[in-house]
């Protein structure tokens, strides 16, 4: 079994991938080499070139111009190669060919052919040479590109289909939110509620409060960005009559503030929630995230997870009430519990802070799930991805 850190799942994929296709892409390697090999020899003659002139001119700037846009060509190369990167180096590569013949062309017009050294005239002629073969050269591999289009897609889809995810969870797992911190460390405090009979029924109901609460706030996630817009922009600047106005008002002030939407809505806001947010959608203001992680917000589904909430609050209240849970958690505060109450107080804190934890928890987990399945069915590996953060929850 291969147990990859999230760290070092793209390494891993990526010369797993290799290993998969690049046999069927010898002959587009082959010309890729090619390619690199006459840039390569264009910048040693350039630069040969260069030492016949004894000062600055015109002439060696554009030998210098020439060896910059020709280095480009090996600065931008990739070990992976995929799809796109083919497609933007033909694309781009033939325009720097272009800019490249640019610069040489007029150098030639510098010497007299007739009085130049035999060494300096070698010299121009290789570059001459070069200079039409890199051309001719682009122009192979582009079709050797386009023979190898299914492989390079299907390899750059594969990479894609988990790369997304993976960075996603590394960029949440890399946060130095101190809010988040502070909460998830009590949230790990919890985990030994499991192991006691009588807390486990309020340790599991906590668990449905988060995951209620990650969801409520996933869904409302394009309202919450475009609220944060209705106190800049103004009441006048608003379209709608004094009500809906008012409810624009109202509603975008409760959810700018995670806290207050856990602590606030409920099904009985659920109408007027709805109706703010078919208003938040005609303001000139309103944008749609281009992130694939963000939902619409379906409004069936909304008035579900809100009368879900009420459920789950009202369970959790009834077991805070119960003098055997807090004479239990009271015997467990020596672990670094904080005290019942004060659970309660910071409720709509706790479940706020920590709602896209949840969200990344559940990205993590699927995304877990695909990668196991996708190595045991295409080369016969079992491979598990591990993240400790993320491995606490199980959703």
């Amino acid at each position: 079994m291969q147990i990859l850190r999230v760290d070092e799942f793209s390494d891993f994929l990526e010369k797993t991938l290799n290993l998969k296709a690049d046999c069927y892409l010898a002959s587009l390697f082959k010309q890729f080499g090619r390619f690199f090999n006459i840039a390569k020899r264009m910048i040693e003659l350039l630069i040969e070139l260069d030492k016949h002139f004894e000062q600055e001119n015109r002439s060696r700037t554009l030998i210098n111009n020439a060896i910059a846009l020709l280095n480009q060509f090996f600065i931008e190369h990739v070990s992976f190669v995929q799809w796109s990167y083919c497609e933007q180096f033909i694309v781009q590569g033939n325009e720097r060919i272009t800019q490249i013949r640019a610069n040489i062309h007029p150098i030639f017009h510098q010497f007299d052919q007739t009085k130049i050294k035999k060494s300096l005239c070698e010299v121009l002629l290789n570059l001459q040479e070069k200079n039409t073969q890199l051309l001719q050269q682009m122009t192979l591999l582009s079709n050797e590109v386009n023979l190898h289009q299914i492989i390079l897609k299907q390899k750059e889809e594969q990479y894609k289909k988990f790369n997304d995810n993976i960075e996603y969870i590394k960029q949440y797992k890399q946060t130095e939110d101190s809010e988040f911190k502070k909460y998830f460390a009590l949230f790990i405090k919890l985990q030994p509620l499991q192991q006691s009979k009588i807390l486990y029924e309020l340790y599991k109901t906590i668990l449905l409060c988060l995951i209620n609460c990650s969801n409520l706030l996933c869904l409302l996630e394009v309202p919450i960005e475009n609220s944060k817009m209705v106190k800049q922009i103004g009441k006048k600047n608003l379209k709608g009559n004094t009500h809906e106005v008012q409810l624009l008002m109202k509603y975008s002030q409760i959810l700018v503030n995670k806290e207050q939407i856990w602590n606030t809505l409920n099904k009985q806001h659920y109408e007027d929630l709805a109706e703010t947010i078919k208003l938040l959608e005609k303001q000139i203001f309103y944008k749609q995230p281009n992130d694939p992680f963000v939902i619409q917000c379906n409004l069936g589904e909304l008035r579900s997870i809100l009368s879900k909430k009420e459920n789950l609050m009202y369970q959790l209240s009834n077991q805070f009430k119960k003098p055997e849970v807090l004479q239990e958690w009271n015997t467990m505060q020596p672990l670094g519990l904080i005290t019942l109450q004060q659970l309660q107080e910071i409720a709509g804190q706790f479940f706020g802070h920590l709602s896209t934890f949840v969200r990344v928890t559940q990205v993590y987990q699927n995304t877990k799930q695909e990668i196991s399945k996708f190595f045991d069915q295409n080369f016969g590996q079992i491979v598990q991805l591990e993240c400790n953060e993320f491995d606490y929850l199980i959703i």
